[in-house]
């Protein structure tokens, strides 16, 4: 091994300077700069008296200093000093001195006095020192002349008898009890001062004897800054993440956790999340400009900070995961930019694994059906990457995979696992293959579950969420099916491997698609390369492979490899899992699954012993086996019916939660009066009577969980999710005393003192509620604006509206909340006397919220101009609200600017900073039912009022039904790329027959007739459509004349819909 010597003078009084030899391996004398000098310098200064001490001693010791850059052996050794050094210093004059001189000279001469030359003396002492880059595994190497009559080994001081180093982990040990962000820091700042004196490797080593994981996860669960997040204070919040930051950061190096340990390493990781979302308040970084502003106060108190607590690549990693997991995803991108401009070359693995997470965060938050984030993000991480020249990892590959697969893309997808398969790292790596068969599940998903348009018939479409796990239209099939858990009878024909009568996936087993037998052979083949190559197969893997099966519709493979999954996983509660996954997506209720499990217990003896080998608790809450007693389920005993229901019983029923949302969850069983999904077995909810019997007991109960979960957690009662249950509810639920503070605040919303969107936003942020939506401000839209309460669906329910939910009431027996917002806000308005929109007490009501209607309005739009797809930007839902009150209040005017609004914001895309999805919000069909819905209702109350103008002769942008309005909209699906569904074009024929524009409706039937012959719609579409719901009546009240118009009068929608025929026969 070849060393070079350098030789450096260091000034270390006004009068000496000290001789530094520095000895550096041929490879390193690049590396060695004047920047890395100082920081071993600074790293050195607190021990350099003591190795002077230990020198005119004669001892002779060299110490081992060890940084996250660089490790270095140094020691200080006895000199014979001769000489002296002139060193020339600008020379500093007094006023005196300027005064006296000579006026007559002009020329400036160095030898009239600028500079003086001052003798220093070398010390008897010179400093010697070793660097190299940090290697963990090897100590630094010394030069064999040195270590001849040199310090044969290193010695260092015990970090145990240190004084410092004991008052510091005393500190750290404190700050899990105190839960002081403040003390924390002190005891980091303390270690990280003592690793220029102690040795790092024992330090470490004594710091894991004293901080078990398990009070690392103390320390960091406890610890919070000392400031009030009323405030806001962007720069504290700030200071308070990277404070946090950095001491995860050390902790994990502390806590030496390897990857047989990966469970713990990623719930410590998962930590940050939690602090993040303690942390930084929502409001911080609700806009693109804030988390830029946010990341930039982090980067400024990086520069500001000496080298060991600046951020690293480390660091920039866990912020990103942080960010990701507290729903703070603004701030991802520009954390990101800051890992790219700081340039760590030399730290390729850190790049790697943060490129990595920002890769993972991008595909799977902003990629799925219907949206995606534009390819430049992912092509621009892989040419930072390339620039860099770091490869691929495993992590890349897989993400790329599921990437391409999501975006229907199975082509360069397979691409990208053929090239993973060259690197030997990746091809051992399981999540390559897991997420390959996830791939296959996202593109080759069934269309109607992709491309799923909810209500394609005549009604305006619900104006719920669908997006929402808790909102009513994902629940209405379920919900309208009684299911009395109370009473099943498990004696039912169908058991395990039986295939449904009635499940339409079964039958169409028999005819397979093509490119699904292909992809089933291409999965078959990798998890057969999977078991030559002794690769490791885990339940995740199984389970991404038996739901492709499924998705494929071979459910017998599918069942086959369950079972070989079974008889193949060793774990009890890793069976358990997969047994639950597996009878979930083969059945269709829970009352079909505990039929399905009881036959694979009786069939296959595997299935049998895992499930005698779980507890109690895991039959209860994973498979809803009630009390846990398997014997009794295998007997097929009915299930008592529980004596008590409030009180202590529910309150222990509600201690057994452990989240908020499992606390919505059951707010919205209880308003139910069912629970279709088995969520919460040993609780009967009580139904509501078709008579509206019940309803006082069912708002008890309902008042009584709040009080309860107050008493659990009263945080939960200020969960969105919670909030988004309770609002239509709780505000006619009486008033009690002693009621938790989180049910007054649910009254305020509702209540006279939150009038409007803005109020409501205010109320909001006042009280902390976090990851609030479009989907909680439409709830309030409904409630404030359409009346849409629990009483008002009981009451209209009873008074059976129409003879369809009448006839539906008395079949049932029971109603069903919050399917009646479906009803109500479609079936309603259209089945009554449209003629007659805009009066009565619902119209009058509607006026008195309209002036609050439009501000809401223009601050929504506002929002969405600014970051379409924001959580304050109007989706398809709250356009459906409020062309609803445009209608019920008679405000046309309104009306018209409202819709101009919507067409003019379909054009925003989202910025590419503000991680949006791609995909434009209101650009979907929904919007367009809402919208023929209107100009429907807008020509019969034009023609009400002012009945000798036609209309439909009015021009565009007057949004009323007729030529130019229907032309103009569907032009605007053309250039969004929205396609025209069959139920669109037959609301939009009966609209037309309803108020009597024949010709509109012909034009419109022959397209649809047309698009049906050519296979573009379902055969015979048109004719079940109106057998259905029965060939509208033509309104009496407009005259004859105006019914048959000749076909020069549509000249515009005719002319459209000839190109559209033309460009698909």
């Amino acid at each position: 091994m070849v060393f070079v010597k350098q030789e450096r003078l260091l000034r270390i009084s006004k009068s000496s300077l000290l001789q530094v030899h520095i000895y550096l391996q041929e490879s390193n004398v690049e590396w060695f700069t004047d920047a890395i000098l100082q920081e071993v310098l600074q790293a050195i200064q607190s021990a350099l008296p003591g190795k002077v001490a230990e020198c005119f001693k004669g001892i002779k010791s060299a110490s081992q200093l060890k940084t996250r850059a660089l490790q270095v052996a140094y020691y200080v050794d006895m000199t014979d000093p001769q000489g002296q050094v002139l060193v020339q210093e600008l020379r500093v004059k007094d006023e005196d001195e300027d005064g006296a001189k000579d006026q007559d000279d002009e020329s400036p001469d160095t030898s009239k006095g600028l500079f003086t030359y001052n003798a220093l003396r070398p010390a008897r002492n010179t400093l010697v020192l070793v660097p190299e880059p940090f290697d963990a595994n090897n100590d630094v190497a010394i030069p064999d002349l040195l270590n001849s009559g040199g310090p044969p080994e290193f010695e260092a001081q015990r970090s145990a008898s240190n004084p410092r180093f004991q008052r510091a982990v005393g500190l750290l040990t404190e700050s899990a009890r105190s839960g002081d962000l403040e003390t924390a820091w002190a005891a980091y700042i303390e270690l990280c001062d003592l690793e220029g004196t102690l040795e790092q490797t024992d330090m470490m080593s004594e710091l894991h004897q004293a901080l078990p994981v398990t009070t690392i996860r103390s320390i960091l669960r406890a610890i919070h800054p000392k400031f009030s997040h009323s405030k806001g204070d962007a720069d504290e919040a700030a200071q308070s993440v990277y404070m946090y930051t950095k001491i995860l950061n050390y902790l994990l190096l502390v806590s030496r956790l390897r990857k047989a340990e990966r469970s713990d390493v990623v719930a410590l990781q998962l930590a940050m999340g939690q602090c993040m979302r303690r942390l930084v308040d929502s409001q911080l970084v609700r806009s693109p400009e804030d988390a830029q502003g946010f990341v930039q106060r982090l980067e400024q108190m990086s520069m500001n900070s000496s080298q060991p607590l600046r951020l690293t690549l480390f660091d920039l990693r866990l912020l990103v995961l942080g960010a990701w997991k507290s729903q703070r995803h603004l701030l991802v991108p520009y954390l990101y930019q800051l890992a790219c401009k700081q340039r760590m070359t030399t730290d390729e693995s850190g790049f790697q694994r943060l490129s990595a997470v920002v890769l993972s965060f991008y595909v799977r938050e902003y990629t799925g059906p219907g949206e995606c984030v534009a390819p430049s993000v992912v092509t621009g991480i892989l040419e930072d990457l390339n620039q860099r020249s770091i490869r691929l990892s495993s992590h890349h590959y897989s993400m790329l995979i599921l990437y391409f697969g999501k975006t229907n893309n199975m082509d360069e997808a397979l691409r990208v696992l053929e090239r993973a398969m060259d690197d030997p790292a990746s091809r051992k790596t399981e999540a390559i293959y897991y997420n390959t068969f996830r791939a296959f599940a996202c593109s080759l998903a069934p269309q109607a579950e992709r491309q799923r348009q909810p209500n394609d018939g005549l009604e305006p479409p619900s104006v719920l969420d669908p997006g929402r796990s808790n909102d009513g239209l994902d629940y209405i099939d379920e919900l309208d099916t009684v299911t009395d858990y109370s009473t099943i009878d498990y004696n039912a024909p169908a058991g395990y491997g039986a295939a449904q009568d009635d499940d339409p996936a079964q039958a169409e087993q028999a005819s397979l698609r093509p490119e699904h037998v292909q992809a089933a052979r291409i999965c078959s083949t990798i998890f057969q390369t999977m078991a030559n190559h002794n690769i490791a197969i885990s339940f995740r893997t199984y389970r991404e492979l038996i739901h492709c099966m499924i998705q494929f519709g071979m459910y017998d493979k599918a069942r086959k490899i369950f079972e070989f999954a079974v008889d193949s996983l060793s774990d009890s509660e890793v069976k358990a899992h997969l047994i639950s996954f597996y009878l979930r997506l083969v059945t269709r209720s829970p009352h079909q699954m505990l039929q399905a499990l009881h036959g694979a217990m009786e069939a296959i003896p595997s299935i049998n012993a895992v499930m005698h080998s779980l507890s109690k608790r895991t039959l209860v809450d994973q498979f809803g086996i009630f009390d846990g007693d398997l014997q009794a389920f295998m007997e097929r005993r009915r299930r008592p019916v529980v004596d008590g229901r409030g009180g202590e019983f529910l309150s222990r029923f509600l201690c057994q939660m452990h989240k908020a949302k499992h606390a919505a969850d059951f707010i919205r069983c209880m308003a139910a009066g069912n629970d279709p999904r088995g969520q919460f077995p040993g609780f009967n909810f009580l139904p509501l009577g078709s008579d509206g019997s019940g309803l006082a007991a069912v708002e008890d109960e309902i008042a009584a969980a709040c009080r309860a979960i107050g008493s659990v957690n009263g945080k939960w009662l200020k969960h969105v999710d919670v909030i988004y249950n309770l609002l239509p509810i709780l505000p006619d639920i009486a008033q009690s005393q002693g009621e938790p503070d989180g049910m007054s605040f649910i009254r305020r919303l509702a209540g006279s003192e939150c009038v409007n969107v803005e109020q409501l936003v205010a109320l909001l942020d006042s009280a902390h509620v976090e990851n609030y939506d479009i989907g909680l401000v439409n709830q309030f839209l409904r409630v404030k604006f359409l009346g849409l309460t629990f009483r008002q669906y009981v009451s209209e329910k009873v008074a059976a509206a129409s003879q369809h939910y009448g006839e539906a009431l008395r079949r049932d027996g029971v109603m069903f909340w919050p399917s009646f917002m479906y009803a109500k806000s479609n079936g309603a308005m259209l089945l009554a006397d449209a003629s007659q929109a805009g009066l009565g007490s619902e119209g009058l009501a509607a006026r008195a919220v309209l002036a609050e209607a439009v501000g809401s309005w223009r601050l929504m739009a506002s929002a969405y101009r600014k970051s379409p797809g924001g959580c304050l930007s109007p989706d398809e839902n709250t356009v459906g609200i409020l062309s609803l009150v445009c209608i019920r209040a008679g405000g046309w005017e309104f009306g018209r600017r409202f819709w101009g609004d919507v067409f003019r914001l379909m054009g925003s895309r989202a910025s590419s900073d503000s991680l949006r999805p791609a995909r434009q919000p209101l650009q979907c069909v929904r919007v367009y039912k809402h919208y023929v819905y209107y100009l429907m209702m807008a020509y019969l109350a034009a023609n009400r009022d002012r009945s000798e103008i036609s209309m439909v002769e009015a021009p565009s942008g007057w949004h009323v039904l007729g030529d130019n309005a229907l032309t103009d909209m569907f032009l605007a699906m053309e250039r969004g790329g929205v396609e025209v569904t069959s139920g669109l074009l037959c609301q939009a024929i009966r609209a037309g027959f309803e108020v009597g524009l024949i010709d509109v409706s012909s034009t419109l039937e022959q397209w649809q007739l047309q698009r049906e012959r050519c296979g573009l719609a379902p055969p015979g579409f048109l004719r079940q459509y109106f057998a259905s719901r029965g060939l509208p009546d033509i309104p009496e009240q407009l005259p004859s004349t105006s019914l048959v118009k000749d076909p020069s009068y549509c000249h515009r929608l005719s002319s459209f819909v000839e190109q559209q025929m033309q460009a698909f026969s």
